[in-house]
């Protein structure tokens, strides 16, 4: 939910489970395995455990820019933030920060520049070493090895910007989707990447039409007035 209240939300019907007020607007929110975080305009972060949804602490990175996008890794110790992108400077041009925080220390321990526009997407390997990020009007997605502090390539191909990105639970698939005609792509996680999705593959609305209907003699019945042709 939008403004200064997160809402959970029941994937079975759509009901809303329970209200969540908060101090300032949201910015970003993620849930991990028994662990929610929440960021704030204020750059404060909210971390909750689940399925109480108790606070666990209070986080305060004032001098972050605004998180746009978070990440609680599957190691359920460190959070990605990916922050908006800045103005430019006289000294400096225009860059999107993306960090890495160890939630039991509350430190910055990684820190990357790299893209010029905001992030709209973030996921990890089920490793919690490589992480992905999804930038506007970008048709790639950086993969971050964290460990070393590296950038090592793109996830490439497609033929518009990037909206998600989402590593497969056993970290060796990645699916993305774009803006696109090509707009849902799923690759095997190796390097040089190997991509499953041929060119045609897409996501539509599923259209139904009957071709052609063969059927014995028979007496047929509508509660509405009906036409079958026999051709």
């Amino acid at each position: 939910m939008s403004g200064t209240a997160v809402g959970v939300i029941s994937a079975k019907d759509g009901t809303v489970l329970r209200t969540i007020p908060m101090p300032a607007p949201v910015t970003a929110i993620s849930m991990g395995k028994n662990r929610a975080a929440v960021a704030l305009l204020n750059g404060s972060i909210y971390l909750y455990s689940l399925p109480g949804w108790t606070v666990e602490r209070v986080m305060s990175f004032s001098t972050v820019p605004l998180i746009d996008q978070m990440a609680i890794l599957p190691d359920n110790q460190r959070i990605v933030l990916g922050c908006h992108a800045s103005e430019p400077t006289i000294n400096d041009g225009i860059t999107a920060d993306v960090y890495v925080v160890d939630i039991a220390t509350e430190l910055l321990v990684r820190v990357q520049r790299i893209a010029s526009t905001s992030p709209v997407c973030v996921t990890s390997n089920a490793t919690s070493r490589y992480v992905l990020m999804g930038y506007v009007a970008q048709p790639q997605g950086p993969l971050w090895d964290i460990s070393p502090n590296q950038v090592y390539g793109s996830i490439v191909g497609h033929g518009g910007s990037l909206i998600d990105v989402a590593f497969s639970p056993n970290g060796f698939l990645i699916a993305s989707g774009a803006n696109a005609a090509d707009n849902l792509r799923v690759r095997e996680f190796i390097y040089p990447e190997v991509d499953y999705t041929d060119d045609v593959m897409r996501v539509v609305r599923p259209s139904f039409a009957i071709q052609q209907l063969v059927m014995d003699s028979t007496y047929a019945y509508s509660g509405r007035d009906t036409t079958i042709v026999v051709n």
